[in-house]
């Protein structure tokens, strides 16, 4: 694992006490007090997962629109430390912000795409043209999680139910109907409290 430049210089000061022979124990437990401290923040830093939530029809009129709010979103939670996105890979909203973020690798190399299926043949019954889109995506992107082998009654929830857990913020694309996957997912993240951003437009 690679270093920060501050842990760098904690780790050869401790080296150099070491050494010395004249090691202080109070210098010694102080610098690794804020090893624990860098490690910790790491951690913490590492659970600051974005999830999307989102509709599979989508007015054929408004994709470009939406293509492009998703892409100033996600470039705007990159910019303030978020570089982890999950995906449910459902069609429609999803898939759509999972291309976006892999387009957006060329300008963030560390931007990461993280698909979550619900089970390994979720497209199994998608036609040839979606089969082929959702397989490209899983090609490019950098970590897939296949949370069953086999499709089973409320596998979709358990994947919704997954990612809010491992998240948090959520980029939604929500209707407002008190109906489907995305309301059970919408509503499920705003009693975690996680930071919900809608962008749907009617």
């Amino acid at each position: 694992m690679m270093l920060s430049p501050l842990e760098q210089a904690m780790q050869s000061w401790l080296t150099v006490l070491r050494s010395s022979g004249q090691m202080c124990w109070e210098v010694f437990f102080l610098v690794k007090h804020f090893i624990d401290i860098a490690d910790m923040m790491k951690t913490v830093m590492s659970n600051e997962k974005v999830a999307f939530t989102g509709h599979r029809s989508i007015p054929f009129a408004t994709i470009n629109v939406l293509r492009q709010r998703i892409s100033d979103c996600v470039e705007n939670l990159y910019l303030s430390g978020k570089t982890e996105y999950l995906c449910g890979m459902a069609l429609g909203f999803d898939l759509l912000c999972a291309e976006v973020v892999l387009s957006l690798k060329k300008r963030f190399p560390d931007i990461r795409l993280i698909c979550v299926l619900p089970y390994r043949a979720q497209s199994e019954m998608w036609n040839a043209m979606q089969r082929a889109r959702h397989s490209l995506i899983l090609d490019k992107a950098d970590e897939v999680i296949v949370l069953s082998e086999e499709y089973f009654h409320g596998c979709f929830l358990r994947r919704n139910d997954y990612m809010l857990k491992i998240c948090s913020t959520v980029v939604a694309y929500y209707d407002g109907k008190l109906q489907g996957g995305t309301y059970y997912t919408f509503k499920k993240a705003r009693e975690n409290r996680l930071r919900l951003i809608n962008l749907y437009s009617s």
